[in-house]
């Protein structure tokens, strides 16, 4: 039997063809006949170890007895309507809807047909495309045979009248079981790429981008290659193609990455190497550091469902499109759903619901297996019959007595749900001191092997929601927490654990960490209110206070209770490591220069500088030293505005074309702002605010500028309107020490805007609007304090190396606005001339 044998995607061995299938003569040729489908139907070779020709194929497919029941229909239209339900609740007005399947693997009596009648009825729900992954057929045939085969399925998805973009599988190759017939890499862009629009527009790479809808760019790998020693793989070629694309991707667009292999090798059972994983994951992780906006890596060949957390971006595994049980060579926990012939488990694809918005991606599953989401929001429902345990923490600098801790919580259930707080909750609840990052904490939580399931929490509230979400029966916490929580006795048990003494992370962070002992440059309100905000963030100690004008020094000291205070520079600086300045705007560059060249960190208020290049020489001159150099925008810094930056750079309301941003108040007439006649006036004290957004989100890059203001007698603005026009944007900032105006920051774009409620630069709420007003949605946040310890946490974290803040507000975007007041106050000069 062993020279009569039919090549199977099963891989079975050899031997065992003859227990699974008899032998048929059609035409004086011998096949195969099969009992019922093992997930090959026919792969047939003549016994002669010919290929069948194309007509050959047809004809037997045609004649062909299979002895099994008559196949039920798999068109389950109650659950494909459950889908479409899904779709239009989770959709915004913004989302991209896809239908994305992968390993069809086709083969004649396979299950294609069905997956194409399922795809007939959703590509009726207004879908943006459908992506294949690749391994569009076995590859077991002749070369013929598979293009016949794959023009066929072309033909079908071509009837759908949807876009289609294609992924190269490994059996797209067509060399598998032997095949003496592969295809090079040309033959197979012009065969399965054929319908994209890349291809028809002659951009003949088996790599390649599109972009769909205003804020979705789609990158599509190749990840195969028969040529080479390890077939699997990333070319450096198309790596150094994948790092010139992602430059001229904006930050406000959202990056999905198609491949049919996953990028890491721990996602792989087949390879021995994946060529140019690590080249391709640094540069992917470079870009993700930087901008943030790569939603997810997506990919097959595992046929199993998984989504890995670990890497800087989630990569995902979509299971086998073909009906098949192919239970082995899976990573650890990827999960194969149980299939059925002749029901609609046959089937597996996912609608994926792109939410640039958001910053999720729903994959709602039609067929075997379950819905999922990047978030967990679709995540499957456990069974409620196990005791289930749920605790919460930050787990930050993982220590011996949180193991402890999830230990004994584990021993109190069958099942133990973590809630890991993200750094935006943290911050909201003020714990401003987080070193590790959340992906880092939730990768430490999840080597212990105590956790059973880990969630993201990140808002008051959701205790309650989650003991109710996941059915819990006990939730538990440390000690410390004892009697806080009484109140979700209501819902389930409530344990108190006792914690481990002599051990917290706030002895690792100062083990591990430098303490900042500040020094205070000023004695004005804003350093009073720093030195009180310094109190709430850990590492820091404000020990002097530095004023040439002694008395106010003392007095300063006295109030504070600091322990040093000098009129002397050089003594101030012995006795820190970093300074805080917060004098006068004339002295800032003097100040932050010196204590530069003394080796002292430099956080120092708005404006840092009035002239671009004093700017320029304290930011290189802080590289040079090796030093942190912060500008003291403490909006910047604030989660409202940081949330809210982000979601405009997602894509919330399309491009940006319109800023407008607005900070005006009464001020008395003594005050130093309406007073120094050299550095005072509305601008120079107030427009470091209102161009922060403008930079953020339009870029350094201006075209023009123009000034109008209303001057005082002494020559000083007391209200001034910047416009600045950009290639595809205009801007205006508005600041007034004498006159009044609403205070509000709005964004304008090309599918909505966001309105910041006054007053904006604390940024507690806002709200995105568009045409159809019933999808506005309102975003709130805490702003704790007077917002001074948000600048100064990332200042600490920074300097420690445990978080980057510079993305904030970074040395180009504080040089743009040192420009542009040395530009406002050569034009309020020359008014002045003019007077």
């Amino acid at each position: 039997m062993s020279s009569e044998w039919l090549h199977t995607y099963s891989y079975a061995a050899n031997e065992l063809w003859g227990e699974k299938a008899r032998i048929v003569t059609v035409e004086e040729k011998n096949y195969y006949v099969f009992d019922r489908h093992e997930g090959v139907a026919i792969l047939a070779r003549r016994k002669d170890g010919k290929f069948l020709t194309d007509r050959e194929m047809v004809d037997l497919r045609r004649q062909i007895e299979w002895k099994r029941k008559p196949q039920k229909s798999t068109i389950n239209i109650s659950a494909l309507e459950a889908v479409r339900e899904k779709v239009q609740k989770l959709k915004y007005p913004t989302d991209i809807v896809l239908a994305v399947m992968t390993d069809t693997h086709y083969t004649v009596g396979g299950n294609w047909y069905s997956l194409l009648s399922c795809l007939q009825t959703v590509s009726e729900w207004g879908l943006d495309g459908i992506v294949h992954l690749g391994d569009f057929t076995d590859g077991m045939v002749a070369k013929e045979t598979t293009k016949f085969y794959v023009q066929n399925m072309l033909a079908d998805i071509s009837s759908l009248g949807l876009p289609f973009y294609a992924v190269l599988g490994n059996h797209d190759a067509n060399y598998f079981g032997g095949n003496l017939e592969p295809m090079s890499i040309a033959e197979q862009v012009e065969l399965y790429q054929s319908l994209t629009e890349p291809y028809k527009r002659e951009l003949k790479k088996p790599y390649y981008s599109f972009v769909i809808g205003h804020n979705l760019y789609c990158i599509v790998l190749s990840a195969f290659d028969v040529r080479e020693e390890h077939r699997y793989g990333f070319d450096f070629e198309q790596i150094a193609w994948l790092k010139q694309e992602l430059t001229q991707i904006t930050a406000n667009k959202k990056i999905l990455v198609f491949s049919h292999i996953a990028p890491l090798l721990r996602l792989d059972a087949w390879a021995k190497k994946i060529r140019g994983s690590d080249e391709l994951m640094a540069v992917l992780e470079t870009h993700q550091r930087q901008y943030g906006n790569i939603m997810a890596f997506i990919h097959g060949h595992t046929h199993a469902d998984y989504i890995y957390r670990e890497a800087a971006f989630p990569i995902v595994s979509i299971g086998c499109a073909k009906c098949e049980d192919m239970l082995v060579h899976k990573p650890k926990g990827f999960f194969t759903p149980r299939r059925q012939w002749g029901t609609y488990t046959e089937n597996l694809f996912d609608i994926m619901v792109v939410s640039p918005t958001r910053n999720d991606v729903y994959f709602l599953r039609v067929g075997a297996g379950e819905s999922r989401s990047l978030s967990g929001k679709l995540a499957k429902e456990e069974r409620t019959a196990m005791k289930k345990v749920i605790t919460y923490g930050s787990f930050d600098l993982f220590h011996e007595g949180h193991y402890r801790l999830l230990q004994r919580a584990k021993a109190l259930g069958d099942y133990l749900i973590v809630g890991v707080t993200s750094e935006h909750f943290d911050e909201n609840r003020g714990k401003l001191n987080i070193v590790d990052s959340l992906m880092e904490r939730i990768h430490n939580v999840e080597k212990t092997g105590f956790a059973d399931e880990i969630i993201i929490e990140d808002h008051v509230g959701q205790k309650v929601e989650d003991i109710q979400k996941y059915h819990v029966d006990i939730f538990t916490l440390g000690s410390d927490w004892t009697g806080k929580f009484d109140y979700l006795q209501e819902y389930c048990q409530v344990v108190y654990l006792e914690r481990t003494n002599g051990i917290s992370s706030t002895m690792k962070r100062a083990e591990n960490y430098e303490l900042l002992r500040f020094g205070v440059i000023g004695c004005g309100r804003i350093a009073a209110r720093f030195v009180d905000e310094s109190y709430s963030v850990s590492g820091v100690n404000v020990e002097v206070v530095y004023n040439p004008h002694i008395d106010s020094a003392q007095k300063f000291q006295r109030e504070f209770d600091l322990a040093f205070v000098t009129a002397d520079l050089a003594e101030l600086w012995q006795k820190v490591n970093a300074v805080y300045i917060a004098s006068p705007h004339g002295t800032h560059y003097e100040y932050a220069k010196k204590s530069l060249e003394n080796g002292k960190h430099v956080l120092c208020e708005k404006p840092l500088c009035l002239k671009k290049q004093e700017a320029e020489e304290l930011f290189a001159l802080a590289r040079e030293k090796g030093l942190l150099l912060m500008e003291a925008v403490k909006t910047a810094y604030s989660p409202g505005f940081t949330r809210l930056i982000s979601m405009v750079k997602s894509g919330a309301i399309g491009e940006v074309r319109d800023v407008e941003a607005c900070f005006t108040r009464i001020t008395p007439s003594n005050m130093r702002e309406l007073t120094d006649t050299s550095c005072g006036g509305s601008f120079t004290e107030l427009g470091s605010y209102t161009l922060l957004p403008i930079v953020k989100l339009l870029g350094t890059k201006f075209n023009d500028i123009r000034f109008e203001s209303f001057f005082a007698e002494n020559g000083l603005d007391v209200y001034t309107k910047v416009y600045m026009k950009y290639h595809n944007a205009l801007a205006t900032a508005k600041t007034g020490l004498k006159i009044k105006s609403d205070g509000q920051l709005l964004i304008s774009g090309t599918n909505g805007y966001i309105r910041v409620t006054p007053p904006w630069w604390k940024t507690t709420e806002f709200e995105i609007c568009y045409e159809d007003y019933t999808q506005n949605e309102k975003v709130f946040t805490k702003y704790q304090g007077v917002g001074l310890r948000y600048e100064l946490s990332d200042f600490v974290s920074t300097i420690n190396g445990y978080r980057n803040g510079g993305f904030k507000l970074t040395a180009d975007e504080s040089i743009a606005m040192a420009d542009i007041m040395e530009r406002y106050l050569a034009w309020r000069k020359e008014q002045a001339k003019e007077k």
